[in-house]
């Protein structure tokens, strides 16, 4: 019910007087609209604050964050307004998972399959509240990559006047890997990893010696040490 209440005061000449119907309407409207644009916004707020309490889990990582062949790779993440997570484990986008349970707040949990290059890794990241409420899963996903090969000097030696070495060359990828040595001259490896280096008479001192191994992907590894000889005179 609106009460419209006229009331005039004079000051002067009857152009100077002030209508108080339209001020008291404008204080009737205001707070109607005031109401209204409320109405609007609190379902927001609402839905707003309903987000702020669900289960979340954020600040997924793994590490390594640039995995090799072979590596094991460990996920980080946080939870809030949750106590624990499932973790659903796939590998290059296959039907068949790995589940995970992880209990506490924030923390890692581990892959246990070693995994090669061009594989890739995806975890979903489902929290849950104490009551068993479910939130929204966060999805992450890594991609290994190509591994260099490893050299080992597994053995080495002098037999009739000739050094011989033998270096252990393994390539995670199982693919070819090429040999090269650099020594004194006349020193060759086999592409089985075998040295050989017929010493001449009278030759003595230090030698350093440096093998590398390439993969067919082009990474490379070296290995490098150093041979004495020492030849008794008159030899």
């Amino acid at each position: 019910m609106i009460v419209i209440i006229r009331r005039y005061m004079r000051r002067g000449p009857i152009h100077g007087c002030v209508d108080i119907e339209s001020s008291f309407q404008a204080s009737l409207v205001l707070p109607a609209l005031v109401f209204a644009l409320a109405a609007m916004f609190f379902p927001v707020l609402d839905a707003y604050g309903a987000e702020d309490t669900a289960p979340q889990a954020s600040n997924l990582r793994f590490e390594p964050t640039r995995p090799l062949t072979g590596d094991r790779v460990k996920l980080y993440f946080t939870l809030k307004n949750a106590i624990r997570a499932e973790v659903r484990w796939t590998v290059n986008d296959d039907e068949e998972e790995d589940l995970q349970d992880y209990d506490g707040i924030s923390g890692f949990v581990e892959y246990g399959q070693p995994l090669k290059a061009g594989d890739t890794l995806k975890a979903s990241v489902t929290p849950f509240t104490g009551m068993g409420e479910a939130g929204k899963p966060a999805v992450k996903t890594v991609t290994f990559h190509n591994s260099p090969p490893t050299l080992k000097l597994e053995r080495q030696g002098i037999k009739d006047g000739k050094y011989e070495a033998k270096i252990e060359v393994n390539d995670p990828e199982k693919g070819k890997v090429t040999l090269k040595v650099e020594g004194p001259e006349g020193m060759v490896i086999s592409d089985d990893g075998k040295i050989t280096w017929p010493i001449k008479r009278g030759v003595s001192g230090n030698f350093q010696v440096k093998v590398t191994a390439k993969d067919e992907e082009g990474a490379e590894a070296v290995l490098t040490y150093a041979i004495r000889i020492r030849q008794e005179a008159g030899r």
